[in-house]
């Protein structure tokens, strides 16, 4: 029996699964840290607390509050080598997003 010792490449299909099965989070802040072998993204929601009366009390609000915690709604560990990809992915999807807000603005006007 001959032994295959041809290297070709094969394909092997990726099943991203369903959205449906993510339950999507909203944030509005970004913490980045890194080491040697790792970098880990974390997202927050931050919401500020709401106030609601005259200007006295509104002050006596301000100074019941010791902190807001942010929640945080997803953290992420991606190996360095993905990032070069993912910054480029970001930004093109960033440029694109500019580029439709202005032409969205400029039918407006």
């Amino acid at each position: 029996m001959e032994k295959d010792t041809d290297n070709k490449p094969f394909n092997i299909p990726i099943n991203w699964g369903s959205e449906q099965e993510i339950t999507p989070r909203f944030a509005n802040q970004a913490m980045i840290n890194h080491t040697d072998d790792i970098f880990t993204l974390m997202f927050f929601d931050l919401q500020p607390p709401v106030f609601l009366g005259n200007n006295d009390e509104i002050a006596v609000q301000l100074n019941n509050i010791s902190e807001i915690k942010p929640v945080c709604v997803a953290k992420l560990y991606l190996p360095p080598s993905f990032m070069p990809s993912l910054i480029s992915t970001l930004q093109d999807h960033f440029s694109k997003y500019k580029e439709s807000i202005s032409e969205s603005k400029q039918e407006r006007e």
